[in-house]
């Protein structure tokens, strides 16, 4: 009997995804926040990347499926599990991944949210799932400014040119009753970015042709922006501004072509539903990590230099004191 050698398992703790191009030997910035900035002479370093571990096998295929069976002995698996706390401090959302030690089809994924100082604790995936073509951890993906729900998904494990890739699907949970509410559906997206007022879910999709998806959550419907980029490109790393009044989106044009791969930064107008270029093509591959504030975005290129573009003027500015 052949024996599987179970995958290795990756940081599970950190702030956002950042995978590399399996078929490119270069590297590309981490699609993920560095928090605030305090001052011009700050250092930025990429972050640690969010669940993920590595597939045992090249595969296309994103997802896994439940497996039919119920039960296994977790005595012979490894698991790997992680907590992270709301911004509240009021609940703590934990997961676990087991992978098998020897000849197995299945791993097995755990999520629960439990309430720190209190009697609810809502179990929230307890599945088997059978490894197919492809496999997901899931993953927190975000909590609403109220405190009330919590959003999930399950967060894909793809191979080749798939650079950002923070999630495929969106559950809501409401945190007072358990009730789970599916938003997305996955397999549509690898990218998720929530409004700061909650209300509306940006993912970028690609049909005849890419767009931006603009999702109402509660239910109202969706609305799509066109992208007017080349066929082989890659859409994601999306950022609101803080007050909502705009969206960036990192775009890698020729990923998979480590002597064409270049990188542009669009800005959506979610209200106009318009997008425009703030950054050109650009070989340095910026990829967009967070907004310091209504008009200021903040850039990392692909030698993790910061940078950062005024959102009127697009002019980019390198900030001092990196390394």
């Amino acid at each position: 009997m052949s024996t599987r050698i179970h995958p290795a398992l990756a940081s599970i703790l950190g702030a956002a995804l950042w995978l590399l191009a399996g078929c490119a030997s270069a590297e590309t910035p981490a699609a993920a926040a560095v928090g605030p900035a305090a001052s011009p002479t700050r250092t930025f370093t990429r972050l640690p990347p969010t669940p993920a571990v590595s597939s045992p096998s090249p595969a296309r295929t994103l997802t896994g499926r439940p497996a039919a069976s119920p039960t296994a002995n977790l005595e012979e698996y490894d698991s790997t599990q992680w907590s992270e706390t709301s911004p509240d401090g009021q609940w703590e959302l934990q997961g676990t991944v087991s992978f098998p030690r020897g000849d197995s089809d299945q791993y097995y994924t755990r999520l629960e949210v439990r309430q720190i100082s209190g009697g609810h604790s809502w179990p929230l995936v307890d599945a088997w799932m059978d490894w197919s073509l492809g496999y997901s951890v899931p993953a927190g993906i975000g909590w609403s400014s109220d405190g009330r729900y919590l959003y999930y998904t399950q967060r894909p494990q793809p191979d080749g040119c798939a650079l950002f890739v923070n999630g495929s699907s969106l559950v809501q949970v409401d945190l007072r009753t358990g009730r789970q509410r599916t938003v997305l559906d996955g397999d549509q997206t690898l990218w998720l970015a929530i409004s700061p007022d909650d209300r509306t879910l940006a993912y970028p999709h690609r049909e005849d042709s890419m767009q931006l998806v603009l999702l109402d959550i509660a239910g109202g419907g969706a609305q799509a922006v066109p992208l007017d980029v080349a066929e082989n490109s890659v859409a994601g790393a999306l950022a609101w501004a803080p007050g909502g009044s705009r969206l960036a989106v990192t775009v890698a044009i020729d990923p998979c072509d480590p002597l064409h791969w270049e990188h542009t930064i669009l800005l959506v107008d979610p209200d106009t539903l318009q997008a425009r270029i703030l950054v050109p093509r650009d070989e340095r591959r910026f990829v967009v990590q967070e907004w310091l504030d209504e008009d200021t975005l903040l850039l990392l290129d692909m030698d993790d230099q910061a940078w950062t573009v005024d959102a009127v003027s697009s002019q980019l500015k390198q900030l001092d004191g990196q390394p």
